[in-house]
């Protein structure tokens, strides 16, 4: 089995392969992603959604304009 290979269940990702994708890194994510991987997207967004949600907001002065641009 290729190391970036994971198991596919009938629905897609079974929930242990996500688990399993959840401890790789970003650069293999963001590679995932590119090649329409939507759970990597997923995974990578629920990572780093709180750090670009309080910098949009440091930036744009407002809590909801920053959750506007985080959309």
């Amino acid at each position: 089995m290729r190391s970036d290979a994971l198991e596919l269940g009938p629905g897609g990702l079974g929930r242990s392969a996500k688990r399993l994708l959840r401890l790789r890194g970003d650069d293999h994510l963001v590679a995932r992603t590119r090649r329409g991987d939507a759970v990597a997207f997923e995974i990578l967004y629920e990572r780093h959604v709180a750090g670009i949600l309080s910098f949009s907001r440091h930036m744009l002065g407002s809590r909801e304009e920053a959750e506007d641009a985080v959309q």
